[in-house]
């Protein structure tokens, strides 16, 4: 069994954080490409997504850590504002908000080919 996270976004779509072990997630501008996943295509400037926002990473007890990297219109992990720069343990289920943009942490599970 293996778990991957995604991002689901209020809108329904799906972002898949996969390939690595950390990510910055924010949004690119013209001129700068700071974010491993960028949130532009889904409205983050006018939802106020921070070029760098956040970062998710798998710690090294297996799970998943969220940290605000100072972004300008804060972080919310389940409707509370988080302190820019401290790790927060991020769960299935879990809901965040950049900015305005709402998104849902999920874990998805992968076993002898199928997902669920």
């Amino acid at each position: 069994m293996i778990q991957f996270p995604v991002l689901v976004l209020a809108s329904g779509e799906q972002i898949h954080l996969d390939g690595r072990n950390t990510w910055i997630i924010g949004r690119h501008t013209k001129h700068t490409k700071t974010a491993d996943i960028d949130l532009e295509p889904f409205g983050a400037k006018q939802f106020g997504v921070s070029r760098t926002h956040i970062r998710i990473q798998l710690a090294a007890n297996n799970e998943y850590v969220l940290e605000d990297l100072y972004s300008r219109s804060a972080t919310l992990l389940n409707f509370s504002r988080l302190a820019p720069g401290q790790q927060y343990a991020l769960k299935d289920g879990d809901s965040l908000s950049l900015g305005m943009l709402q998104c849902v942490f999920v874990l998805k599970v992968y076993r002898n080919g199928d997902m669920s």
